[in-house]
């Protein structure tokens, strides 16, 4: 929410030209000091707001290029993210080592590798012709995909979907998605930044509720123990 929020305040603090020049004065000072607020975060903001499905049209970005570029960006990330997560897999799998498996009742196997060849030649004689002058140009499965290509049709998916209602929740949203693989495993790492350090700061805040003068020998343990079920008891 954070992007969509300092679009608003921006256009908050446009001057207007029926107000008192001390408050035209006040806003200009304020929109300066708000500008030099999360420099460099910018682009991880926007694609944090591009992966929340209630602001996922970026209707607070004026200029479509900018949309545009926002999730190109978003792209790469899952694509970078995919291969990543990939290349893990491979690497516990071969850590494994190779493992035997019996053969699937429909797959090849030396046992089963002579009656198919000894079925073939009870073919009919149309469906060989038919297998003799079109075996080179048709071909019966589907040529793979880049991940790349998987990831380009994931945006225009997402992109295509109907925004989730302001009150929607949004990881029963992304856990829905699946077909979505690659954004919803971006979406995870992204939606659970914290926006604000007030938490993290209510919990010193509490730490000074239960530890006080008359609680000043209470145990290190028990005092990370209430902490905790203060804020998660609910």
């Amino acid at each position: 929410m954070v992007a969509p929020v300092q679009a608003k305040l921006r256009k908050h603090f446009k001057p207007l030209n029926d107000e008192l020049h001390i408050i035209t004065e006040m806003k200009i000072k304020f929109l300066e000091d708000f500008n030099k607020r999360y420099q460099g975060l910018q682009d991880t903001l926007h694609v944090a707001s591009a992966l929340d499905p209630r602001f996922k049209m970026l209707s607070f970005i004026d200029d479509d290029r900018t949309r545009d570029q926002i999730y190109l960006d978003t792209l790469s990330e899952a694509l970078t993210l995919h291969e990543k997560q990939t290349t893990e897999a491979r690497q516990k799998e071969s850590e494994k080592g190779p493992t035997q498996r019996n053969p699937s009742p429909g797959e090849d196997n030396p046992q089963n590798i002579d009656k198919k060849t000894a079925d073939d030649g009870h073919l009919p004689k149309k469906m060989k012709a038919l297998d003799q002058m079109f075996s080179d140009i048709v071909e019966t499965s589907a040529p793979l995909r880049s991940y790349r290509e998987l990831a380009k049709d994931e945006v225009w998916k997402y992109r295509n979907r109907d925004a989730l209602p302001l009150d929607g929740n949004v990881f029963h949203w992304w856990r829905d998605q699946l077909d979505l693989p690659m954004l919803s495993s971006l979406a995870k790492i992204y939606l659970c930044i914290p926006a604000t350090s007030v938490p993290s700061e209510r919990v010193f805040s509490t730490a000074g509720d239960i530890v006080t003068a008359q609680r000043s020998l209470i145990k290190e343990e028990h005092v990370d123990q209430l902490i905790f079920l203060k804020k998660n008891l609910k």
